[in-house]
């Protein structure tokens, strides 16, 4: 009996020593969870919302935001935080570090990219031009002057933001949702990729009322996916004209294009070549196209030079700027011995955003007349 009673109390002892122990032991706090974030844009100002961190320990939450490496936010208490007067056309990354009262914390990333600063009108030399913008920020209407008065485009976009009409143009899409046919009633074009994307072939056929002309265009890139060379064989009943084009770029922008010609193409000539140089500023024209339009450079400058499958040179008198992210400040067309044989000079003032407000194009030929041409531009 006793021996029972002994063994008892040593199991009583014993529960009352480890519940004193666990009792005695401090608790581990833990970090608060992740968070996920939405970006929601309005022009340059961008609203930061993330859903409640879940504290394990339910301790109370508060947040810190970092805007490429700098701290914006500190001890929010709130689940957004908007920023405003953002730089246009830049690409942002950061944090939201959810932190608790112990000081531990965690850290979810983000990233988003403004839009360009909104062109909405300009004026070249007393001629006025109007872009109409719809609620998703894209242009729905683009108003030009013209010889015969006011020519007005219509755009529109299909449900997944993609351009599917430009005045007369009209867009079809193919599987990989690129364009792969453009039509305007006179003719059909018929657009062609490689794996990477880049549209390596354009051709269609119409007829003059005096000949039929054939059109076959052939592109190539460079490493970089820019393109090098464009060749272009016009072929009109039955006589064959050939032309290249080859590019050269100083990182976002065309430097030099040279123009050779051929009647067989296969032994090439010289004709003309076209020097560019720039500013550090940020180009409107780029912006239209790639953002409000969601077009890539190439479709400009392969359909605007030559042959026009979107009108686009109807409101801007220098189609190069829908190439290059920055903003000519001459062009130079050589002869094929070098000789300069045009020259245009351009001269900018600035917003405080780095857009052009104003624009002078002063135009010159060795020797012979000058003209000047004022741009301005409303944001």
């Amino acid at each position: 009996m006793k021996t029972n009673l002994l063994l008892y109390l040593l199991i009583v002892f014993s529960c009352c020593l480890f519940s004193c122990k666990e009792d005695d032991e401090p608790q581990i706090n833990r970090a608060p969870g992740n968070v996920a974030i939405t970006i929601s844009l309005t022009g340059n100002t961008a609203l930061i919302a993330w859903t409640a961190a879940a504290d394990p320990d339910l301790d109370p939450i508060t947040y810190d935001i970092i805007l490429n490496g700098n701290m914006i936010g500190q001890g929010i208490t709130e689940l957004n935080y908007s920023v405003e007067d953002l730089p246009f056309d830049f690409q942002f990354s950061g944090q939201v570090i959810a932190r608790d009262d112990e000081g531990l914390s965690s850290e979810s990333d983000f990233s988003f990219s403004t839009g360009p600063m909104t062109l909405l009108s300009y004026t070249v030399d007393g001629s006025d031009y109007e872009l109409t913008f719809n609620d998703e920020g894209q242009i729905a209407i683009i108003e030009s002057p013209s010889l015969s008065g006011i020519v007005t485009s219509d755009i529109t976009f299909n449900a997944e933001g993609k351009l599917t009409q430009y005045g007369d143009l009209l867009y079809q899409f193919n599987t990989a949702g690129q364009i792969g046919q453009i039509d305007n009633g006179d003719l059909t074009a018929i657009l062609l990729y490689d794996g990477e994307g880049n549209m390596t072939r354009l051709n269609y056929a119409f007829s003059t009322g005096f000949s039929d002309v054939t059109v076959d265009k052939t592109l190539t890139y460079d490493s970089q996916n820019k393109l090098d060379q464009l060749d272009v064989h016009y072929l009109v009943s039955g006589t064959s004209e050939y032309y290249r084009y080859q590019f050269s770029f100083i990182g976002e922008n065309v430097s030099q294009i040279n123009l050779l010609t051929s009647i067989d193409g296969i032994n090439y000539a010289s004709e003309f070549l076209i020097a560019y140089s720039y500013d550090e500023m940020k180009n409107p024209w780029y912006g239209i196209l790639t953002h409000h339009l969601g077009l890539d450079p190439v479709y400009v400058e392969i359909n605007n030079r030559l042959s026009p499958t979107m009108d686009l040179h109807l409101f801007n008198n220098f189609p190069i700027a829908w190439m290059s992210r920055n903003n000519v400040t001459k062009a130079t067309l050589r002869a094929p011995d070098l000789s300069v044989m045009f020259e245009e000079s351009f001269s900018y003032n600035y917003n405080e955003y780095d857009y052009p407000v104003t624009q002078e194009k002063v135009a010159s030929i060795p020797g012979g007349s000058l003209t000047v041409t004022r741009t301005d531009f409303n944001y």
